[in-house]
């Protein structure tokens, strides 16, 4: 008599089913990886965010829109149709955007017509540096889920000038985790915004904080005002120096001409 079928995976063998006196073995099964989640961005949006890291003095940061397509051909598959550029003040390794200004931003988009619960994009630069996902871009990644009214996932960039980048969905209800994605260029939906506008965009809404004079260890460097980065990464985030730049004494080099 055949007694319930059993269906348990154990290793490299899958039980299927057993007699009083056997046990039958099917053929080994290996579960398929769900596929990457991908970000569809079509062109002209591309062109914009390479636009901006291009225009500005330093880093910057964009919010944007996006949705989870109905009919996804495989995995999670998410459509960008919007940025929108907050007021912000930059550095050449960081990039703030203050309380303020993010409401001002939430209430032009909200005025301009466009769906809130749709704003669950972020991108910032890395200016010229290899992108990487830094112990403050993980606290901001955090910081940005909790300010948009909780959002249970959310979508960030970070991207240099060289059009190099990384991609990641982070979920933070009803469990917290992330996954990198592949991102997509898609047909163009719109006409791409000018290089003037955008550069109008830049000179308007972000401000570049001038590099303080640092020193770390027996090497002068300059450094950035108020940096998270520079407390526990001062040789990453004070990168430029005196010797090179030629443009901000050190003070080992001021002492010297005394």
């Amino acid at each position: 008599m055949v007694k319930r079928s059993i269906a348990k995976v154990s290793g490299a063998k899958t039980y299927s089913s057993k007699t009083a006196s056997k046990m039958h073995y099917v053929r080994d099964t290996k579960l398929q990886e769900p596929a990457r989640s991908k970000l569809f961005v079509p062109i002209n949006l591309y062109a914009d965010i390479l636009s901006y890291c291009v225009a500005s003095p330093g880093e910057i940061r964009s919010y944007g829109f996006v949705k989870l397509q109905e009919r996804a051909v495989s995995g999670n598959e998410f459509r960008l149709h919007g940025l929108i550029l907050p007021e912000q003040t930059v550095t050449g390794a960081s990039v703030h955007v203050s309380q303020d200004a993010m409401l001002d931003m939430l209430i032009k988009a909200d005025a301009a017509g466009l769906n809130m619960n749709d704003m669950r994009f972020v991108f910032h630069s890395h200016v010229d540096f290899e992108p990487f996902w830094s112990e403050t871009d993980v606290g901001d990644v955090n910081h940005t889920g909790d300010g948009l009214a909780e959002t249970p996932w959310l979508i960030n960039m970070v991207i240099n000038r060289g059009g190099i980048y990384l991609c990641r969905i982070d979920q933070f209800e009803p469990l917290r985790f992330h996954e990198d994605m592949d991102v997509v260029l898609v047909a163009a939906e719109a006409d791409i915004t000018g290089a003037e506008q955008i550069r109008e965009d830049v000179e308007r809404l972000v401000t570049i904080e001038q590099p303080a004079v640092v020193a770390y260890g027996e090497k002068d460097v300059i450094g950035t005002y108020d940096s998270p980065w520079y407390h526990d990464y001062p040789n990453y985030n004070c990168y430029y120096s005196a010797a090179i730049q030629n443009s901000v004494p050190t003070a080992s080099a001021t002492a010297s001409k005394k």
